[in-house]
C-alpha cells in the first residue's frame, strides 16, 4: 500500500476506454477535480475496480447511453464515481450484485460471468473504502470512497 494519486491512473485507463465507449456508439465525459486525487492503496487493485465499474457501465447501459468517469474529493475522503444513462439496476436487485457469479440479466444475453464486481467488493473492503449503487435517474452511479488516512493494516 502506498499514497499516490488517481488522476494518472484514470487519465490511462479514460484514454484507454474513450474509443471503447465510442465504438458501442456510447458517449463518454471524463472529469477531475483540480489539485491531486490522493488514495493510499494498491495502484494495480484500484486500477483493476475502475476498470471493472467502467466496463460494466459499458456492457450494460446500452446504445446511445452517456458514460462518466469522475475523481473527486469529498469530506470522507477521495472517490471515484462511474453513471451512466442505461436501464440502471432495480432496487431489489442492487443488494445482490456483489454476490458471487450473480447476473442481474437473467436471460444471460451478455458478455460476463458475474464475478466483476465481487471482485470490486473484494478491493473496495481490502481498501476500507465505500461502495455506494445509485439510481442516475436514468441509469445507475457507482460511488467509491477511500478514506482519508486509512490503512488497509489498521
Amino acid at each position: 500500500m502506498q499514497a499516490f494519486d488517481l488522476r494518472p491512473l484514470l487519465d490511462e485507463i479514460a484514454e484507454t476506454y474513450r474509443p471503447v465507449i465510442e465504438d458501442n456508439a456510447q458517449t463518454f465525459e471524463y472529469v477531475t477535480d483540480k489539485g491531486p486525487a490522493l488514495v493510499l492503496g494498491d495502484k494495480d487493485m484500484i486500477a483493476q475496480l475502475a476498470v471493472n465499474i467502467l466496463q460494466n457501465a459499458i456492457t450494460h447501459a446500452g446504445a446511445g447511453a452517456k458514460l462518466s468517469l469522475r475523481a473527486r474529493q469529498s469530506e470522507t475522503g477521495t472517490e471515484i464515481v462511474v453513471s451512466d444513462t442505461g436501464p440502471g439496476i432495480p432496487d431489489a436487485l442492487m443488494q445482490h450484485v456483489f454476490d458471487p457469479l450473480y447476473r442481474a440479466d437473467a436471460a444471460r444475453t451478455l458478455e460476463g460471468n458475474g464475478l466483476g464486481l465481487t471482485l470490486v467488493k473484494a478491493i473496495v473492503d481490502r481498501h476500507r473504502a465505500q461502495i455506494l449503487l445509485s439510481d442516475n435517474r436514468p441509469g445507475l452511479c457507482v460511488t467509491v470512497t477511500f478514506p482519508k488516512g486509512a490503512t488497509a493494516d489498521d
